[in-house]
């Protein structure tokens, strides 16, 4: 079954590699400010999968009022897509039902392996082995901007970090951090 860099992976009902097609299905979450924005940035990326895989992607972004109850749907009815990402604050309890499958550390390999990713990312979603789940979004960054200011790449640490972003904090027009300050459960990792 192929999974994405997804929070979560796998309702199985979609038709997925595993029933030898050639077509997964993905729902993923409403993150840009609208729904098409998602549906433009995902295709893109999608694109790309596909020729390098050979594998299509029937995409679906789904808005968060009625993705909950979409998945519910999907784990009771066993009807499911092949790919799903989520945040990790529902993980828990939709791995609990049993809903998702685990990775192989074949599959982990194929993705880097799982020390590509930091514990804390897997911990987040309240579980540990075996991983049913992979971090979907990391660290963004204006690559166009460090160039600008002389910064070589990504904080590969928190002193590197807090360091970059006051290098680019200009105010009141540049700041050189984002975050959902207006939202708990971002902010709680």
């Amino acid at each position: 079954m192929y999974r994405f860099w997804v929070w979560l992976a796998g309702c199985g009902g979609g038709g997925g590699q595993g029933s030898g097609s050639k077509s997964i299905t993905y729902w993923a979450s409403n993150q840009a400010p609208t729904i098409q924005d998602d549906k433009q940035i995902l295709s893109g990326v999608l694109s790309k999968f596909k020729s390098q895989d050979g594998v299509k992607s029937d995409l679906q972004v789904i808005g968060w009022p009625d993705l909950f109850n979409r998945i519910t749907t999907a784990v009771s009815s066993g009807q499911g897509p092949d790919n799903l990402n989520i945040g990790n604050t529902w993980s828990p309890t939709f791995q609990k039902t049993g809903a998702f499958l685990p990775f192989d550390k074949s599959e982990l390999d194929a993705v880097g392996g799982k020390d590509k990713f930091v514990q804390t990312a897997y911990q987040t979603s309240g579980y540990k082995e075996p991983y049913t789940s992979l971090p979907l979004y990391g660290l963004f960054y204006n690559k166009a901007m460090f160039k600008k200011a002389g910064i070589q790449g990504p904080p590969k640490n928190w002193t590197e970090f807090v360091a970059i972003g006051k290098k680019l904090t200009n105010p009141p027009k540049q700041w050189g951090l984002a975050l959902e300050a207006a939202s708990i459960t971002e902010n709680a990792h």
